[in-house]
C-alpha cells in the first residue's frame, strides 16, 4: 500500500494484514517530524526516545475526542500495535518523559504509543474530533507528495545543470589540445556526454574538417 486512501480501505474491511504491512513499510525516518508537527497542530505533547517519538495514549484518546482511553487500547491490542510503559526504562530516561510529558517520576499507569497508533486512530475513528484528524493525515499526506515533487523535480534540475557544465568542459578542454589522438579521444567523451540530450551526427561530423582527412 502506498496511501491513506489504502489504509483507509484495508480499516473499512477489517483487514489486519494490509494494515500491518502499510505501518511496516512506513518511512520510520521521517516519522517522528511528522508525529512532532501533528502534535503541534492538535496539541498534545511527544517526547523522542532513541530516534522514535512517542505519545500518551491517554492524550491520543482526548484529542480524538474519547472520554477515556479503552477504545485506543482495544485499538493496539487488535492491531498489535507498539505500547509502551515509562516503567520500562531507565532512571535518566523516566526523567526525560516525566519532563517532557508532565508525568509524576513514579508514574507506572501512563501508556506510551507510536505513530503508527495515531495514524491507525485517526483513519479508523468515528467521532467529529477524528474525522478532522484524518482530514489533517490526507492533507498532510498529498503536501508531502507535492512537496517530494518539488524536491525530486529541483534534483533533476540540478543534474542538468551539471553535465552542462561538465560538457562545456569538455570542449573547452577539446578545442586546446594539439595533439589529434587526444582531441578524438575528447570527442568521443563528448559524444557520451551529449547521449540522450541531443541527436548527435556520427563522431567523426564533430572533428574540425581539417581534422577529419588526416
Amino acid at each position: 500500500m502506498n496511501t491513506l486512501n489504502d489504509i483507509q480501505i484495508a480499516v473499512l474491511e477489517d483487514d489486519k494484514a494490509e494494515i500491518n504491512t502499510y505501518l511496516q513499510e512506513l518511512d520510520r525516518k521521517t516519522e517522528s517530524k511528522m508525529y512532532l508537527q501533528a502534535a503541534e497542530h492538535c496539541g498534545f505533547k511527544t517526547v523522542e526516545l532513541h530516534g522514535r517519538r512517542f505519545a500518551m495514549r491517554a492524550e491520543i484518546a482526548t484529542v480524538m475526542g474519547y472520554k477515556d482511553e479503552s477504545g485506543l487500547r482495544k485499538l493496539c491490542q487488535r492491531y498489535d500495535l507498539e505500547t509502551l510503559s515509562p516503567a520500562s526504562f531507565g532512571q535518566n530516561v523516566r526523567k526525560l518523559i516525566s519532563n517532557e510529558l508532565g508525568l509524576h517520576p513514579k508514574d507506572g499507569r501512563s501508556v506510551l504509543v507510536t505513530w503508527d497508533v495515531f495514524l491507525l486512530a485517526g483513519m479508523a475513528g468515528t467521532t467529529d474530533a477524528a474525522k478532522q484528524i484524518k482530514l489533517y493525515l490526507l492533507k498532510m499526506e498529498k503536501a508531502g507528495r507535492v512537496a517530494s515533487g518539488v524536491v525530486d523535480g529541483a534534483n533533476r534540475h540540478d543534474t542538468g545543470i551539471n553535465r552542462v557544465e561538465k560538457i562545456v568542459k569538455i570542449v573547452d578542454r577539446a578545442t586546446r589540445i594539439p595533439d589529434i589522438f587526444a582531441k578524438n579521444n575528447m570527442y568521443k567523451l563528448l559524444n557520451k556526454e551529449l547521449a540522450g540530450i541531443v541527436r548527435l551526427p556520427v563522431q567523426t561530423e564533430l572533428l574540425p574538417s581539417d581534422e577529419k582527412s588526416s
